[in-house]
């Protein structure tokens, strides 16, 4: 619902300023008390990549209010409906993370949060493809390049998270 969307939008920001308190608290709490047995820079990798996740989450919903958009276009949607597959997804792997050592069920998400990622590829070549095919007003195309570009970056961003998550996992088998 476009109608609320300045609300949204302000909830999103709240939600990423709150990640980022998160992503400090467990920076300070790893250098001052936790020596596990997951290196720690290995640690720093995955929080780090969870923030990127959130930001950029945060970026793609800031740039619906910024490019004062009011409808949306069908790619947008099955970029939103992705997304919230890998958002599932990531949680999904983060309650195995701890099964690191006998990961399993851990490496079946890993390679489904691959596997979306690869769909959002898609998703941005039809919609690239779509966009640039119909004759539209020039700044229609710009808002939506722009857009569909950070929704294919939030995407790439979930990978990176698994990408991070693997190393630890390749690193204690």
């Amino acid at each position: 619902n476009l109608g609320n969307q300045s609300k949204k939008i302000q909830e999103l920001r709240d939600l990423e300023h709150k990640a980022d308190q998160k992503n400090h608290e467990m920076l300070m709490v790893l250098a001052r008390d936790f020596l596990p047995p997951i290196d720690t820079e290995d640690i720093m990798n995955v929080i780090h990549a969870l923030d990127d996740v959130v930001d950029a989450i945060q970026d793609v919903s800031a740039r619906f209010g910024m490019l004062h958009v009011t409808a949306l276009r069908p790619e947008a949607r099955e970029f939103a409906d992705l997304i919230l597959r890998l958002g599932d997804e990531l949680v999904a792997t983060l309650e195995q993370f701890p099964n690191y050592k006998k990961p399993t069920e851990l490496k079946k998400h890993l390679v489904e949060l691959n596997t979306l990622e690869s769909q959002g590829d898609e998703i941005y070549d039809r919609a690239l493809s779509r966009l640039f095919s119909t004759d539209q007003e020039v700044l229609e195309i710009i808002r939506w390049r722009e857009i569909f570009e950070l929704m294919e970056a939030c995407c790439d961003a979930f990978e990176h998270a698994a990408n991070a998550i693997e190393n630890v996992v390749m690193k204690h088998m």
